[in-house]
């Protein structure tokens, strides 16, 4: 499927972003296939054609030929202490990912969480999962100690025709789709009747 260039270039490449060789001529051969020569720049570097050749341009905090070497962390503002290290989830949450022997959102305590003075209201459970204390709620309750009431899942309610649940203080209401209303979404406005 791709020629003899194609994988010798790959090969220089791959020897370059190890240090193996100093040489970036190997970039020439790759410049001819796919749109910047199949070559991969790491940490959201763009890549475009410079005179025959792929060049990675690198955001602030990367260096290397493809960019492959963090200069400073990206994207993650925790302070994480004892040499945790902050992680940014595909949803953009930040965490601490904290080295055995500490616990806490920033991995700040040292020692083993426990439970026993961590309250869960409404009968929630309270767990240790990766050094943080949770509550694990039972169903119609939720929140980071099960204390507000989930009226949607606790009426079991179903919302017709797309609509979503939405809780409120003490109830719920069916946020309806453009044309539907109702209590549950369940009445079709644009019906001439």
């Amino acid at each position: 499927m791709f020629g003899l260039q194609y994988v010798l270039a790959v090969t220089l490449l791959t020897s370059l972003v190890h240090g193996q060789t100093t040489d970036d001529s190997a970039l020439l051969l790759v410049g001819t296939y796919g749109e910047c020569g199949g070559i991969k720049c790491d940490n959201y570097a763009v890549c475009k054609i410079e005179n025959g050749r792929p060049k990675c341009y690198c955001e602030d905090g990367s260096t290397g030929v493809i960019c492959q070497v963090v200069t400073i962390k990206r994207g993650c503002t925790l302070d994480c202490k004892n040499d945790a290290v902050c992680q940014v989830d595909a949803d953009k949450k930040q965490k601490c990912v904290c080295p055995d022997g500490f616990y806490g959102a920033l991995c700040q305590y040292q020692g083993t969480p426990s439970c026993s003075n961590h309250k869960c209201y409404n009968n929630g459970v309270c767990q240790v999962i990766q050094g943080i204390r949770y509550c694990d709620c039972p169903l119609g309750f939720d929140g980071p100690k099960c204390e507000n009431i989930n009226w949607c899942q606790r009426k079991k309610v179903v919302c017709f025709n797309s609509g979503d649940c939405m809780n409120e203080t003490k109830d719920f209401k069916c946020k309806c789709l453009t044309g539907f209303t109702g209590r549950f979404c369940e009445l079709d406005v644009t019906i001439d009747g």
